[in-house]
């Protein structure tokens, strides 16, 4: 059930310390969330490789934090309409395609950096209240950032390397 780790201190003295298994350190975090009614579920450097089914039970989270893992892909999260801060950073992530971002209207920070995403779903500049997206150290060539009139303007941090281009679009209300 637990692995076993030893450790010496300064007099030799051999100290044992027992780490949980990142499966059974999830699923704690996952039914503490549940039972407790918490708006963040913190799955950080938990070693996954994917993200497991019990997360659908926390659909009413409000940040997912899931950095620091060795994720390759995510599934859909469309069920998590509360989300408004998504980190998914420093994993190994090729795409984003799969979470179907669009539907994720209340997210305003998105920090997928340090993964290995060659591009970002064209879905993101349809996510009204979305101010802030990190994005450096990706293999991004190029970002093109759709600015709409009457939506709060976008902090992009990215890397220096990447070209930026602005499209501009307005958006004609019917009077």
């Amino acid at each position: 059930m637990f692995d076993t780790e030893l450790l010496f201190n300064m007099s030799t003295t051999v100290v044992k310390r027992h780490k949980k298994k990142p499966a059974l350190r999830l699923m704690e975090r996952i039914e503490e969330c549940e039972k407790t009614g918490q708006y963040k579920l913190d799955i950080t450097h938990l070693e996954l490789t994917e993200l497991p089914l019990e997360i659908n039970v926390v659909v009413r989270i409000s940040q997912l934090l899931a950095y620091g893992n060795k994720l390759y892909s995510i599934p859909p999260l469309s069920n998590f309409r509360n989300l408004t801060i998504l980190d998914l950073s420093r994993n190994k992530l090729t795409t984003l395609d799969t979470i179907r971002i669009v539907h994720l209207q209340n997210l305003t920070l998105l920090d997928v950096s340090r993964n290995m995403l060659d591009a970002l779903p064209g879905d993101i500049c349809r996510l009204p209240v979305l101010v802030t997206l990190i994005c450096h150290r990706n293999k991004l060539v190029c970002i093109y950032v759709y600015i709409f009139i009457f939506i709060s303007p976008l902090s992009l941090i990215y890397s220096p390397s990447l070209y930026i281009y602005s499209l501009i679009y307005l958006m004609i209300l019917p009077i």
